[in-house]
C-alpha cells in the first residue's frame, strides 16, 4: 500500500512539475500605446525550452475595459491615460489553467491650455479667495494628476499659496501666472 502511494504521489509531483513548465508568450514584450492607438498581441503557450505547445488556446481579458480593450484576436486598444491590467490565459485539458499579466501604459496627451473659472469681479485687500485652475489636455479632458504652481507679478498685491488661493495684500495690481 506504501508503494501504490509513492507511486501515486511520483505520478502526480510529476504531473504538477510539467503543467509548470508551461508559460505563456506574450509580443511584443513593452506595452506602450497613446489614446486611441491599436496594437495587436501575439500569445502563445511555449514550454520550458520554448518551444510552441500545440493544442493551447489562449484567451485575453481587460481588467478595465472602459480603459484599455482586448479582443478574442488579441486587438488592443487604448482609451484612456493611465497604468491597467491585460491578462492572457490559457486553459490545460485537466481543468487547471496558466496566466500571464500584462501592464499596459497608456500616455497622458499633451497639456493644451490652463483655465482659471469663477474670479471674482471684485477683490479686498486682506482677503482670501481661492481660485478654480482646471488643467485640459489635447483630449479636453481635465487632468487631475497635474501639479498647479502660480506666481505673483508683485506678492504684496496677490500672493498665491500652495493650495490654489490668492492672499489679496495691499490695493493695486498683480498678474498671477500659471
Amino acid at each position: 500500500m506504501k508503494k501504490l502511494t509513492l507511486l501515486f504521489g511520483l505520478v502526480l509531483m510529476s504531473l504538477s512539475i510539467q503543467a509548470q513548465d508551461l508559460k505563456i508568450h506574450v509580443e511584443p514584450e513593452s506595452l506602450k500605446l497613446n489614446v486611441g492607438e491599436s496594437l495587436r498581441l501575439k500569445a502563445e503557450v511555449v514550454d520550458q525550452n520554448n518551444k510552441k505547445v500545440d493544442g493551447r488556446t489562449v484567451a485575453y481579458y481587460s481588467f478595465s475595459r472602459r480603459s484599455v480593450g482586448v479582443d478574442s484576436t488579441g486587438l488592443l486598444t487604448a482609451y484612456k491615460p493611465g497604468e491597467h491590467k491585460v491578462i492572457v490565459v490559457s486553459p490545460g485539458s485537466d481543468g487547471n489553467y496558466i496566466r500571464k499579466d500584462l501592464t499596459v501604459m497608456i500616455a497622458y496627451p499633451d497639456i493644451s491650455k490652463v483655465v482659471i473659472e469663477d474670479i471674482p469681479s471684485k477683490i479686498y485687500a486682506g482677503t482670501t479667495f481661492p481660485l478654480n485652475v482646471k488643467v485640459l489636455d489635447e483630449m479636453k479632458s481635465v487632468r487631475e494628476n497635474v501639479e498647479v504652481a502660480m506666481n505673483s507679478s508683485d506678492e504684496s498685491v496677490a500672493q498665491p499659496d500652495a493650495f490654489l488661493n490668492i492672499i489679496a495684500g495691499k490695493p493695486g495690481n498683480a498678474t498671477i501666472t500659471v
